[in-house]
């Protein structure tokens, strides 16, 4: 296999809480299509990690979101498809999330879930996260 092919890439999730929900979309892209996780995707150029966690919000489900907190990271290795991620994961704030905009091209559907009923099957680095790190979600 070619050795560029081979690296490590970097993402970043954004959990965005409201009201005791978590804000989940329903991938469309072939990495992790139909598997759910909060919103994200990969660093820009240039651009710090807190910052693509607001930009991919927003361009993915059209939520202004902001005061991003680094909460983890995951070690994602996805065995189908010989790709290895390392995932940063930042808590975001959202004042009222208003209505959501799916962008279409990555996202199926996007709702809102409370932390003890997440829809399944979940994104594999959020899985992880959830397992590794739990307790960030339930706040203890």
């Amino acid at each position: 296999m070619n050795q560029e092919l081979r690296r490590v890439q970097v993402g970043v999730g954004s959990l965005i809480e409201y009201k005791g929900k978590y804000f989940l979309i329903l991938r469309k892209r072939k990495h992790g299509r139909l598997t759910w996780s909060p919103p994200g995707g990969h660093i820009n150029f240039g651009e710090s990690p807190a910052k693509t966690a607001i930009r991919e919000t927003k361009e993915e489900v059209g939520i202004t979101a902001s005061n991003p907190k680094f909460i983890g990271m995951t070690n994602d290795f996805f065995k189908s498809t010989k790709k290895h991620y390392i995932t940063l994961w930042f808590k975001l704030k959202v004042k009222r999330p208003g209505k959501i905009k799916v962008q279409s091209k990555e996202v199926v559907s996007a709702d809102w879930f409370f932390v003890n009923k997440l829809p399944k099957p979940l994104f594999l680095p959020f899985k992880n996260f959830i397992q590794r790190n739990g307790w960030l979600i339930y706040g203890r």
